[in-house]
């Protein structure tokens, strides 16, 4: 039973249609099998008492000044009477009276409204009202600063335009500009717009219900379905009735709330607002509700589909920070105390129309996995800060044994973490890395009966970890990693600040990586970090960066605040996903092409790699220099990985999310996770898409599982498909051990690692002096510095030896980078024999001998005592006009007794001279002087001397 308070119409056209509703709403009720009435007046007590809901829906509607209509409204309370109050319905000029019968009220001179554009955001779906219920966009009106009661459960909420929640000054200034102070919507404050309230009043019998509905503002909303329906639910959830659908039609119902108008596409729906490169299909593979929030992917020996399912992103269950209902980035909101709902699945299609239809889960209870791959007879998953083998030792397709193998990798920043785990040929695993830096402990140890990994470089295990740390840990922070799959060694690979998520590993031992925000999106590593490391030219990275502040071209761009673009505007903001094509099914011409995404403006991009020098470089596609691979208008589309399948497809996770940025640099609310506080995070959706060629050759898929070796072998030699290939390997070595490396050595295949990689291990090769001269030679003619840094790394375990040919050399002129380079790793112990060097070099040397000669200085320690050769060569060169100011600084630095420097006296007075002589050139009374002032006793009329030099205009800058 339910009586519609209702009145005259207000506001202009189309809005508070209050008579409309009436005699609309009237019918409906009783054709949805409710007995209805209405009237434009407050109801008397006689209705009231055959009214089970009261809708107030009227301008002010909430204000009941009249003592009699007070004490009827008490009455039908007191016997659990409901009440549902639309828009205006909740104003009230008495605000404290009325916020006690629905939760909330207007409060004239503080209540505030904002007519257009906004998005409805529900943050609790658990309330039978708004379960199945999906954010949508309209135009409506919203009420913001309301007075509430802390007892109301809020279940949607919108943004509003209040400059409020900045998290710092700066972030405040911010505010002020985005929402033109306060009037037009941002990303700063979240208010309730439909709550639930019950209550109990005096002498009650039963609580009574309240559901408030603060949009209502515009008539055309009440046709929307979805909107109708949270109506009708609200009416018989008011009225106690224990099927709040009972008053719904079946249409109104189902993927009418979970896909409403200007809301979530359906999956069936998809691909029409999906715009994609005119030679390529794109299909459907899979979708909620089979799958939720997918990050990654993967093909297992049978040819299965694997995905790791994340619902947890971002905040996992951390505690909130904030009241539950202004955040989305929780599962189960406040509740922390509970298993972790993350997973790792099996999808198989049944019926064969390429769409997945069924799901296995391998392994549950996981918190924030981003990645996995197979490993014998499970997979290697990240959850950090952990890394976990998950093994299925019976064969059930359930892993029922778990095996922590690394812990302590950052956490911090949930999106900012260890991602996109992959096989690399020389039998680690590689993982991009972002800005969450941890200090990591191996908690394996080797396996027995496994192959090395190739790369002599593996030795180190990389940059040292922060102060206070455990013994024993590696820091591990922002650009590529790698571990071994035993738990016994993990490293920094390739470093580089700013987050990191993408990666690929080919089949000709290259490793590709993406990183969303710096400027440049794609990173070939030519060097580890472990080899520069050993020796580098300054300023040489492991990287070249690629793609570097181009534009981007997304099909739409959303008006919206909360989805703009918010860093490198107008090029790529969130770059994500990392695959290199080959795949051997499409032509040609996309052999060993670029595949990332940008979630934040809804694309695919793609681009050509090319070799160019000792890496590679990338061009757009001749004619579409202006658009993208995939875009779509579709502002849930959001992108985050892109694989190569065994079929030779290229496959695209769509996280499919209303929200998809992380932390927000505009200064709005953070999370624990460091999310920003944000009421549109989605924890259901999630598409995986097909992209393949319209002329692409079919490639069988055959399945790897239990293949003998030369089975194996057979698939590295013919198969086009480097998906199969690497996995062939990998069963190669897990299975066959020993016995397949030897097998596998004389596989016809390209060489592994970068151009400057094979260098490095060619150098090192390098043991005779006609060797290492060649070395030497080649250093002179490399025309890049990851070559030059790769043989400087290489000769770091002979420095001594180098160096000694390079003051030899013809070309010795050449080499001072080289012997620069190599002069730290110089054991002190072995310095007195670059001394002789020195010595013995010939004049066309002279500025490597005194570049030696000052690199020997600058050791961190001194031999324990000079013996009487090496005293003797000092003097030598301390005679030569060419070492003496070199050989100055290192006799200061060497001589503990003083008879070599007092013994110098002449030479340091010669200097002097040169010093003042405007004859010489600046950079040797630059030398002269930085020599000088090594000399505690020359120190003071050095200082002086320099100054004057210093005050000199005609002097350089020397």
């Amino acid at each position: 039973r339910v009586f519609i308070r209702s009145g005259p119409k207000s506001h202009g056209p189309g809005a508070h249609d209050y008579p409309r509703f009436l005699a609309e709403w009237v019918p409906l009720l009783e054709a949805r099998g409710a007995r209805a009435v209405g009237a434009g007046a407050f109801p008397t007590r006689e209705q009231l008492e055959q009214t089970d809901v009261l809708i107030l829906h009227a301008q002010e509607a909430g204000n009941i000044p009249a003592a009699e209509d007070r004490a009827h409204l008490q009455a039908f309370l007191a016997r659990g009477g409901g009440i549902v109050a639309i828009h205006a319905g909740a104003v009230s000029r008495d605000p404290d009276w009325f916020k006690s019968i629905v939760g909330g009220s207007w409060r004239m001179g503080t209540t505030k409204w904002l007519e257009g554009p906004m998005h409805l955001y529900f943050t609790d779906r658990e309330h039978p009202i708004t379960a199945g219920v999906s954010n949508w966009a309209m135009n409506d009106e919203i009420y913001y600063d309301m007075d509430l009661l802390p007892e109301i459960r809020v279940l949607a909420t919108a943004y509003t335009p209040k400059p409020f929640g900045a998290r710092n000054q700066a972030g405040q200034k911010r505010a002020e500009e985005l929402t033109a102070g306060g009037k037009k919507v941002s990303i700063y404050d979240i208010q309730p717009q439909m709550w639930t309230f019950e209550r109990t009043v005096a002498g009650g019998s039963k609580p009574s219900r309240a559901f408030v509905s603060l949009p209502g503002h515009l008539y055309v909303n009440f046709e929307r379905p979805n909107y109708r329906a949270l109506l009708l639910r609200g009416l018989a959830w008011a009225g106690q009735r224990r099927n709040v659908d009972e008053l719904c039609r079946p249409e109104e119902l189902g993927d009418a709330l979970r896909y409403p108008a200007d809301g979530p596409t359906h999956p069936a729906q998809a691909a029409a607002r999906i715009e994609v490169h005119p030679d390529f299909n794109l299909s459907l593979v899979a979708a909620e509700p089979l799958i939720n929030k997918v990050m990654n992917l993967d093909w297992d020996a049978q040819g299965r589909l694997w995905v790791c399912e994340s619902p947890e992103y971002p905040n996992g269950r951390r505690a909130p920070n904030i009241a539950p209902w202004k955040d989305s980035g929780s599962l189960r909101g406040a509740l922390v105390q509970r298993d972790p709902e993350d997973r790792i699945s099996i999808l198989t299609d049944s019926d064969g129309d390429g769409i997945m239809d069924r799901k296995h889960v391998f392994a549950d209870k996981l918190e924030l996995v981003t990645s996995f791959v197979f490993y014998k007879t499970g997979v290697i998953a990240a959850t950090a800060p952990d890394i976990w083998f998950l093994d299925d030792t019976d064969g059930d397709g359930v892993a029922d044994r778990r095996t922590k193998l690394y812990t302590g990798l950052g956490i911090f920043d949930t999106h900012a973490v260890i991602n996109n785990l992959r096989w690399g040929l020389d039998g680690w695993i590689y993982a991009t890395h972002g800005y969450s830096s941890g200090d990591v402990t191996a908690l394996g140890s080797p396996a027995p009966g496994l192959p090395p990994p190739s790369s002599p470089a593996a030795t180190p295990r990389g940059a040292p970890a922060s102060p206070g740390a455990a013994p024993g840990t590696v820091r591990i922070s922002s650009g590529v990693v790698r571990f071994k799959p035993d738990g016994s060694q993990i490293e920094q690979y390739s470093s580089r600040g700013g987050n990191t998520w993408g990666l690929e590993t080919t089949w000709d031992g290259q490793v590709f990586w993406t990183q969303p925000t710096s400027g440049t999106v794609f990173f070939h590593t030519l060097l580890p970090e472990t080899v520069l490391a050993r020796g580098k030219l300054p300023g040489t990275t492991s990287w070249k960066g690629m793609i570097v502040n181009q534009r981007s071209y997304p099909l739409m761009e959303w008006p919206e605040q909360a989805y703009v673009q918010i860093d490198q505007v107008g090029r790529f903001t969130a770059a994500s996903g990392c695959a290199i094509y080959e795949g051997g099914a499409w032509p040609n011409k996309w052999h060993y092409s670029y595949f990332t995404t940008d979630p934040t403006i809804n694309i695919v991009h793609h681009q050509f790699v090319r070799p160019a020098g000792v890496s590679y470089a990338t061009a757009r596609e001749t004619g579409r220099e202006e658009t993208e691979f995939i875009r779509s208008r579709d502002l849930w589309f959001r992108p985050i990985e892109t694989r190569i399948g065994p079929d030779g497809a290229l496959y695209v996770v769509d996280f499919y999310n209303q929200a998809v940025i992380h932390n927000d640099t505009r200064g709005t609310q953070h999370s624990p996770a460091n999310a920003a506080i944000r009421p549109d995070r989605d924890h259901y959706f999630a598409r995986i898409w097909r992209v393949h060629h319209k002329e692409a050759r079919k490639l069988e898929v055959p399945s790897l599982a239990g293949r003998d070796l030369p089975a194996l072998r057979q698939i590295l030699e013919a198969s086009p498909n480097a998906h199969l290939k690497k996995t062939a390997w990998r069963l190669a070595l897990e299975n066959h051990g020993a016995a397949a490396a030897k097998s596998l050595a004389d596989l016809p295949r390209p060489p592994l690692g970068s151009k400057a990689q094979q260098r490095y291990e060619a150098a090192r090769a390098a043991t005779t002096p006609t060797q290492r001269q060649a070395v030497l030679a080649e250093f002179a003619s490399a025309t890049d510095d990851w070559t030059r840094s790769a043989l400087v790394a290489a000769a770091s375990e002979h420095a001594v030896d180098y160096i000694s040919l390079a003051l030899g050399a013809p070309n010795a002129h050449a080499l001072a980078p080289f012997v620069s380079a190599l002069l730290p790793a110089i054991a002190v112990d072995r310095a007195p024999q670059l001394v002789q060097a020195c010595a013995n070099a010939p004049a066309t040397a002279g500025p490597l001998k005194s570049a030696v000669l000052r690199g020997l200085a600058q050791l961190n320690s001194a031999p324990a005592f000079l013996d009487a050769p090496t005293t003797r060569l000092l003097q030598r060169l301390l005679t030569n006009p060419e070492t003496f100011a070199a050989a100055v600084a290192l006799v200061a630095r060497w001589d503990r007794t003083g008879s070599l420097v007092a013994a110098a006296e002449p030479v340091l007075r010669q200097m002097m001279r040169d010093l003042l002589d405007r004859g010489q050139t600046d950079a040797r009374r630059a030398e002269i002087a930085a020599s000088l002032l090594t000399l505690p006793k020359s120190r003071p009329d050095a200082l002086r001397e320099i100054g004057a030099l210093l005050a000199d205009p005609a002097a350089s800058a020397a």
